[in-house]
């Protein structure tokens, strides 16, 4: 009778442990499953990745509020004006910037092109302008024509190149 009594006692006090353990294991998924929905409420929501923006000529434009915003928007200009074409196509960032005067942002890209449509008759590397104003107008796209460097100034030619006879 002693040794029942004492797995009954041994029996009771394990069990508030137990409640407790599954209290606890309750609770911490409750709060896993509470943060695991605002994450995917926050990350895939218009405000976060903007995949919803539409912008001057297919509607209502909302606007840019960052660099990336202008980088997507002109990504999407190179791809649509190489098409097939395109090899690739860098952002060149020490150019690229937000100018206050014209109120937006200019952004230039180094791209890659093929020549012709079959891919095989090599590529030619094109300098490319797109600049967007903050309401997500894009103003102005296009190549950048490299001038020719002068030409060759006259020197005199009397003594060395470092100017000493």
């Amino acid at each position: 009778m002693a040794k029942q009594v004492k797995k009954k006692l041994k029996n009771q006090q394990s069990d508030p442990k137990q409640k407790l353990f599954w209290q606890i294991l309750i609770i911490a998924l409750v709060v896993v499953v509470l943060i695991t929905i605002a994450l995917t409420a926050f990350l895939t929501s218009e405000t976060t990745f903007r995949t919803n923006l539409t912008f001057s000529g297919t509607g209502k434009a909302k606007g840019l509020s960052s660099m990336l915003d202008a980088k997507l928007v002109c990504d999407q200009k190179v791809k649509d004006k190489y098409n097939k074409v395109l090899q690739s196509s860098t952002l060149n960032h020490l150019s690229s910037r937000y100018d206050d005067e014209y109120g937006g942002y200019k952004l230039f890209y180094n791209v890659s092109v093929y020549r012709d449509e079959n891919r095989k008759s090599g590529t030619k590397d094109i300098m490319y302008r797109c600049y967007i104003y903050n309401d997500g107008d894009v103003s102005e796209t296009g190549i950048i024509r490299l001038t020719p460097p002068p030409a060759k100034a006259s020197r005199k030619t009397d003594g060395n190149p470092f100017g000493f006879k």
